[in-house]
This record gives structure tokens, sequence and C-alpha cells, in this order.
């Protein structure tokens, strides 16, 4: 957590009354400002504690001052629907409807809905380079998804005084899930940064590339990036559609230009044909964009086969489009002729290689079991990344940054029905590894005396620690447990600042040996 300068500790900002004059430029119903200033008040009461529990995130301050800026900026129409109105049939299921080229959000007046809704108006729909093709289309909808749900989460999970997450109020629990994986491996300044650049200058997928190897080595960050871009895929396509023609088709054509590449005089036709074909293309758009006529009947021709919140607002919109399609062909012929270079050519087949393996996964016959199989190897290899996070940290700060880094990663939905730690326990492979996990981070806290002992048997102590990392207590430090004895069964009491939390069975031998864990004692156990 990012610690307050004395001066901004001094000096509060009203906040409130910020939003309140930027409201006053807009023309806003007034539902749509109670909502807006509804959702502040939570933000400002429950900050602190969502802070507290999740650790790497920006300042309630940060967070305030950008979400303020979009309502200025981006959101140029906000409107209420009510569920039972005529209104609300237009979007089908939807609980909003987000027009980013107009600047226009209709929603449900559902709180977390509507902040959604303002985070994504924010976002660009791509957020990585062109030339990474698959990654720029899977990771950007993954990132862009699982930045949005990060957001609300400070609404929708915290209210001030407790800490409570329902699975089906996710948007996408494995979108989710996976971001915040990445946002534990490389940082959430990082993620940041990288969905809301605003010009592409930097090569935020690069840095992101380098940062996983660097921290966790060139195998682990490997299996890190085929994993995600895999599940990545299989989610794209769960979500849209429309993607699988589109992938499908870029399969085809992979598939056919890597069998080309194998005659290499046959290769430099085709592409001489392409790059022929491509003049010819912006030789049409350039005649279209200078003829009224002709740009009109393109308008009424991309309107009739787009879906609603794709529609093009206006012929001036279009005629912007039409250019930037115009620049990516040029930038097209730019690129066969850089692949023609003897040597690009081994590398531009490499990439195809590459690509088409990515492309393969598309022939999973059963989706959502795929989605869920590889959410589970994803955990695999967290917990050994994680587990090099453990030996690197030193500092007893360091070592409770890092206790509340994974409760909070065992308590994150893994579905509608798990969070991860119960799906944890379906698999005794990741049994195995969390339990190594835990036992790791048990050992430096006691080396570096941040918590204190409370048995001398690994075991149970192992068993006593992963029930506290199952707890939803907003301050771990605050809390203090005993171990009694009932019946010839042992359970684990928490009380949270003297007051009594909850009484937990833990799964220890009967035959224990009492003088290794403290009985009846009522222990803190951050020293």
């Amino acid at each position: 957590m990012k610690k307050q300068s004395f001066m901004e500790k001094l000096v509060k900002k009203d906040y409130n009354n910020e939003l309140e004059k930027k409201l006053e430029q807009k023309t806003f119903e007034e539902n749509v400002q109670s909502n807006l200033l509804s959702i502040l008040y939570k933000i400002e009461t429950a900050y602190k504690d969502y802070e507290t529990v999740k650790r790497d995130v920006e300042t309630k301050e940060e967070y305030i001052e950008q979400l303020i800026k979009i309502i200025e900026e981006k959101c140029k129409k906000i409107k209420l629907i009510r569920m039972e109105s005529e209104e609300s049939k237009i979007h089908k299921n939807n609980t909003f409807y987000v027009d980013k080229t107009k600047g226009e959000i209709e929603c449900y007046p559902i709180e977390r809905k509507l902040l959604y809704a303002i985070w994504k108006i924010s976002k660009k729909d791509t957020i990585i380079e062109d030339k990474y093709y698959l990654e720029n289309i899977v990771l950007s909808d993954l990132l862009n998804a699982g930045n949005n749900i990060q957001k609300v989460e400070p609404i929708r999970d915290f209210n001030g005084y407790s800490w409570t997450t329902l699975n089906t109020e996710i948007e996408s629990t494995a979108h989710n899930l996976i971001y915040q994986i990445l946002r534990n491996l490389v940082g959430n300044k990082l993620l940041e940064k990288w969905v809301y650049e605003k010009e592409n200058k930097t090569d935020y997928y690069k840095k992101f590339l380098e940062k996983i190897k660097k921290e966790y080595g060139e195998k682990n960050s490997e299996e890190i990036i085929e994993t995600i871009i895999k599940t990545a895929i299989m989610l794209e396509i769960k979500f849209d559609k429309n993607k699988i023609e589109n992938f499908k088709e870029d399969k085809k054509e992979t598939e056919n230009e890597l069998k080309t590449m194998q005659d290499k005089h046959r290769y430099v036709e085709e592409i001489t044909k392409r790059k022929l074909q491509i003049l010819e293309e912006i030789k049409e758009i350039d005649n279209k964009i200078n003829n009224k006529d002709l740009l009109e009947q393109e308008y009424i021709i991309r309107n009739e086969i787009l879906p609603l919140n794709k529609k093009i607002f206006s012929m001036r919109v279009l005629s912007n489009i039409m250019i930037e399609e115009r620049e990516k062909k040029y930038k097209k012929i730019e690129e066969l002729n850089e692949i023609m270079k003897p040597t690009n050519f081994v590398k531009h087949y490499q990439e195809l290689e590459e690509k088409n393996r990515y492309l393969k996964y598309l022939e999973v016959e059963n989706n959502q079991q795929e989605i869920e199989n590889t959410l589970t190897q994803i955990q695999k290899i967290f917990l050994k990344c994680f587990q090099i996070k453990i030996e690197k940290a030193n500092t007893k700060q360091e070592i409770i940054e890092l206790i509340y880094e994974l409760r909070y990663y065992l308590l994150l939905p893994f579905n509608v029905q798990n969070n991860v730690i119960e799906k944890i326990e379906e698999t005794e492979e990741l049994q195995n590894t969390l339990q190594e996990t835990i036992k790791k981070i048990i050992e430096k806290a006691k080396n570096t005396k941040t918590i204190v002992e409370v048995t001398k048997n690994d075991d149970y102590e192992y068993e006593i620690w992963k029930n506290i990392l199952q707890l939803r207590v907003i301050k771990l430090e605050d809390i203090s447990l005993k171990i009694t004895k009932d019946k010839e069964k042992y359970f684990m009491q928490i009380f949270d600042e003297g007051a009594f939390e909850e009484k937990t069975q833990i799964f220890i031998s009967t035959t224990i040996n009492e003088k290794q864990i403290k009985i009846n004692k009522k222990i803190k156990i951050f020293e």
C-alpha cells in the first residue's frame, strides 16, 4: 500500500463537492446524479478496508480522482433504465450498454453495474501493439475486463465494516481470477499503466514479459504466458461467438501461409499479389473518402450489419475509421516488405508457427471444461511463483504483505460455486503445493519474528494457518486465537480485537502431544 504524505493526511479533499461541481456541468437526470454521489460515498467509506485487505492497489485519492475525471471527460450521457421498461428490451439480457464513440451509458439502476460501465467507457479496445496479433485481441479483452471487475470491488465487496464476496455478482470469475494473479505477479502499477495508456507509446506487453521472466525465471514465465493466452482465447470464444469464425479464418490463412513458405519462390509471388491487392483496397478507400455519395453508401452498408453498440455515429466518424483502416493497410505493406528480408524470413515463419499453435486451441471440444482445466493449471504455476516471492522476502513488512496476498488469493472466486482454496482441495497435487507454500511462509514469518509460534509441530501449524488464511477479518494483525479441546476434538477460536469472532474445528490428530501445542491460551498471532 502506498503511504500518504503528512500533507495529504492534513489536507483532506472534499471529493463529494468536486463531483457535484462536475455534475452541474452535465445534463444527467437527478437519479443519475444521486447514484453517482452514492457510489462516491460508498467508495470513500469502504476504500480503507479494501486497501488493507488487498494491499497492492492505487490509493483512494488516485482511484477517486481518476473516476471523477472519467465522468467529466468520457461520459457525455448516462441514462438509468427501469428493468421493467420497454427500453430495457433493446439491450437483450445485458444490465448495461456502453457506446464509447458517443460517450453514452445506459444502465439498470444498480450501482456496481453503473460503476463497471463508467470504468469500461474509459478504456481502449486494444492495449497491445498490433504486431502481437493474437495477444492483442485476447489479452486486451482479458485485461480490460479484469480491470473493470477490480474497479467495482471497493463497493461490491466492502461496506466499511465487513468484507463479503458473492461469486454470482462478479461479471466473469475467470477474467477476475487471471487478472488478480497477474496483478500479484507483476504489480498493480504496471497493469494500471498498461490498461490506461493513452497513446500506445510504451510496449507494455514487452515490459510485462520482461518482468515475469526476471522475477520468476524463463521456464515459469513461458508456462504463465502459454497458459494464460490459451485461457484467454477460450474465454474470448465463450463470451464473443463472432470471434470463432474470425479465428478459424485466421487459422486457415496461417496454415496456408506456412505451407506456401516452404516454397520461397512461390511465397514471393504470393506476397507480391497481396501487396497489389492491398494497394487496390487503399485506392478504393481513398475513392470513398473523397466522394460524398460513395461515403454515404458505405455508411449505410456498414451500419446495416453492425450491432447496436457498434453502430457508426456519423459519416465524419466513418471517414476517420476508414483513414485508420488505410493506415493499417500501408503498415501491412511495410510488414510484407520486411518479411521478405532474409533476416526476417525465418523470424516470421517462427511467429506464424507460434500463432498457429495458439489457434489450435480452437479445436477443443468442450470449451468450458478446458477453461476450468487451464485455470487449475494456472493455480499450480502461480503457487510456484508465489514461493519464489516468499524466498525473496526478507523483512517483517514484506512477510506481512505476502500473508495478506496469499489470503486474498485463496479467497478469490474460482467459479460461481467455489473459491480458489476450495478448488485447490479437489486436487491432491495442488493441495500439496499449497501446503508447501503455507509452510514456507510460516517458516519465514517465524524467522523474521513476524508471527508467534502456536505449536512446534509443522503439520499442526499448517492446519491452523490454513484456517487463518480463510478468515475475512479486515486486519489480520488484530486477531488472537485460542486452541481448545472438546470431546477429543480440537477447535480454533478467533478473536478480533477482543470480540469473539468464530470457532472452527481443526483437523489435527486426536493423539496429539499437547506439550507441542498451547491449549486454552489466547495468543496474539502477530508479534
